[in-house]
């Protein structure tokens, strides 16, 4: 119940009917592996913000998918000793982390000075 494909869609849906899909409760079930991802995990700000998202890439990793952590330069190390890519990010981590805390976590455009903007806008260029 409540999971796509399952028996609790409306007739008409566009759910397999063979239940060979993805996204099927027999498919989840039968222990088969979807074809493998290339994930990119995007992660901005400190240490303790980045390190969590290693463990889930080696747990994606070990499930078979090409996994690139996007980060800033100094987690390389980190990224790259935990088995996974890594893709650099501009921008420094610490004035987006500053940021983030005096506006409650969100990117809020009047929060940011001149100067902020210009660096936050290079954050995002780096990613492309």
């Amino acid at each position: 119940e409540g999971v796509l494909g399952g028996p609790d869609q409306s007739e008409g849906s566009d759910s397999d009917e063979s239940g060979d899909s993805p996204l099927s409760s027999s498919f989840l079930m039968s222990g088969d592996s979807p074809a493998p991802l290339s994930v990119v995990l995007l992660v901005v700000g400190t240490y303790g913000d980045v390190l969590p998202f290693t463990a889930i890439g080696q747990r994606l990793a070990k499930d078979g998918h090409r996994v690139r952590l996007a980060s800033h330069p100094e987690y390389r190390e980190l990224v790259m000793s935990k088995g996974l890519e890594f893709y650099p990010l501009g921008g420094d981590p610490r004035k987006l982390s500053a940021v983030l805390v005096k506006t409650g976590g969100w990117l809020v455009p009047n929060a940011f000075s001149p100067e902020d903007m210009e660096w936050l806008d290079m954050s995002f260029q780096s990613v492309g």
